[in-house]
């Protein structure tokens, strides 16, 4: 008996060219045990439907034109296929890809590439979230929070600067020149909120998951200080996002934990691969039929497979690249198979025991100055015995009153005022300064720990002391590709140690493949092992389809 395939949209069934059902296929792709980095899996297929009346009347009822598809961009659509009506892809959706004189080609994507597909190339900071008073209750409110915005104990400058600034001062972090930290779990909940479609099951993230966050350095504030400029009080986060798109930034995080999204019945639910381990196996028939294929080797490794982050210059590292051997010498030498946007904060160099992140945002110059600072009591004023190289936006040393930032100077640089008032009258022989300059930095993440005390920063040179508790970023150990590889990737560095792959032909009726979990290890017992479906490729109802299966070691 022929196969029966309908591709239904809002309902409506498509006229299809006569042997269509015979030419549709589809290939589940889950998660590219051979290409780590892009994350998209599952399904997509391009179908050639014939102009008819019908088409034209569906594709018109969702479509404002059907004349330039080359041209107009008309969104998605969404659909269902069915094979001899059961349904094998119920939650997909199409696209027109091209049009002909007399046929328009539409492009169907299922499962989890749906989703990927769907992420918005937009940046992160398209997202919205709630503003925050940068003062010092809202700078104090937002140093042991859970979600959103946190701003923990870090180290904003680059290790050389810490080194040159005057030692009364290099432990305070100053936050005019520093910034905030954004969870990237809110982040992720943020652009899963915009699927309206679907929803998402995180339940099977680890703590880890919700400690990671992404530096947000504010150069906005510092350039006010130094044009003159009205100083923003109210910030929204967005404004000072990572430059990165939301569906890369989503691919960055997966990266780090090799999480992999699986998605059925417009549920996406996050997975870690390692979760094969222990998931509940399933058994699987290998048809006998068909000729079988073994490879000892995956061609896209190396001999030298490297996992890493973003090279960097401006911290000076201590964490190592992570790599693994695969004993081939048919492979390349080396080569990058975790290649992350993401720049590590390695340690920062204190003087105390405190171990912080050193995000590397800022770097800042010390200076002394030749000539005497006078201040007069309950004023903001200031003059220097003659012509000063200080300028706007500089923080200076006014011995017993503290660091004070200068916000006006007159063209002979010798008389100004500072942010805040003088408590008493006096001269300052000599004074240190300090200059703060951006470095465009991006993408610094740190894992956020809870800390018992509280933590001393200033906004223009003013102490103030953080809530008790508090948070303090660090690079932990665990961010380290050395572990990160052993927590989350080590059951793919022993499967590619010494890699048994067999690409085989199984018979699967539409109802099984419905119901497949493709994170459940399958069981041959041709070979008495346990595998990992990598791929189905050109599944056909009736017929054989390939299977590729990469054994999981014990």
């Amino acid at each position: 008996m022929a196969n029966k395939l309908q591709i239904l949209s809002n309902g409506d069934t498509f006229d299809l060219f006569e042997g269509e059902a015979e030419r549709f296929y589809i290939t589940y792709q889950i998660h590219d045990l051979s290409n780590l980095q892009t994350r998209n899996g599952d399904f997509s297929r391009r179908v050639s439907l014939p102009l008819t009346s019908r088409n034209k009347d569906i594709l018109g009822a969702a479509l404002p034109t059907i004349s330039r598809f080359d041209s107009v961009s008309v969104g998605t659509i969404p659909c269902e296929i069915l094979v001899n009506d059961m349904p094998a892809l119920s939650d997909s959706y199409f696209v027109i890809d091209t049009q002909e004189e007399n046929s328009v080609t539409i492009q169907i994507f299922g499962g989890i590439s749906k989703f990927y597909s769907d992420v918005p190339d937009l940046p992160i900071s398209a997202l919205s979230f709630t503003a925050f008073d940068w003062d010092s209750t809202g700078i104090t409110s937002k140093t042991n929070t859970t979600t959103g915005v946190v701003i923990p104990d870090a180290q904003w400058v680059t290790n050389q600067s810490y080194r040159l600034a005057p030692i009364d001062t290099d432990q305070i972090t100053e936050m005019n020149e520093a910034g905030f930290f954004m969870y990237c779990k809110s982040i992720l909940d943020k652009i899963f909120e915009g699927f309206t479609n679907l929803t998402f099951d995180t339940s099977a993230m680890d703590a880890q998951y919700s400690k990671y966050a992404v530096a947000c350095a504010m150069p906005l504030l510092h350039d006010q200080y130094t044009n003159g400029d009205t100083i923003t009080t109210t910030i929204n986060p967005q404004d000072y996002f990572p430059d990165i798109s939301q569906r890369d930034f989503i691919r960055e995080i997966f990266k780090l934990q090799n999480i992999v999204a699986v998605e059925a019945n417009n549920v996406v639910t996050l997975k870690y691969f390692k979760g094969l381990e222990t998931a509940t196996s399933q058994n699987l028939v290998l048809n006998t039929d068909n000729t079988k294929t073994i490879y000892n080797t995956f061609k896209t490794y190396s001999q030298t497979n490297e996992l890493k982050y973003s090279d960097d210059d401006i911290v000076e590292r201590t964490d190592a690249d992570s790599s693994f051997l695969v004993n081939s010498e048919t492979l390349p030498l080396s080569g990058t198979i975790i290649q992350s946007k993401f720049f590590p904060c390695d340690v920062g160099e204190t003087i105390s025991t405190t171990v912080r992140a050193a995000v590397g945002c800022w770097e800042v110059e010390s200076f002394r100055s030749d000539y005497n600072f006078h201040f007069t009591t309950g004023t903001t004023d200031f003059t220097v015995t003659q012509s000063a190289s200080v300028k706007i936006g500089d923080l200076v040393s006014f011995g017993a009153q503290g660091y004070r930032r200068i916000v006006t100077l007159n063209a002979d640089a010798d008389v100004g005022t500072v942010d805040r008032v003088f408590t008493s009258t006096g001269t300052w022989q000599r004074p240190f300064y300090l200059r703060y300059k951006a470095n465009n930095r991006s993408l610094n993440i740190v894992s956020v720990e809870d800390q018992a005390g509280s933590y001393s920063f200033k906004i223009n040179g003013e102490l103030i002391l953080s809530n008790n508790p508090y948070k303090r970023a660090e690079f932990t150990t665990a961010m380290k590709w050395d572990n990160l590889k052993t927590e989350y990737y080590q059951l793919l560095v022993d499967s590619m140690e010494k890699p048994f792959i067999i690409k085989a032909w199984i018979n699967i009726p539409t109802i099984s493949l419905l119901t497949l979990n493709p994170l459940a290890p399958v069981y041959v017992e041709d070979y008495n092992a346990y595998f990992y479906i990598n791929k189905l490729e050109q599944w056909r109802l009736n017929t054989s389809a390939r299977v590729e299966l990469i054994e999981i070691p014990i």
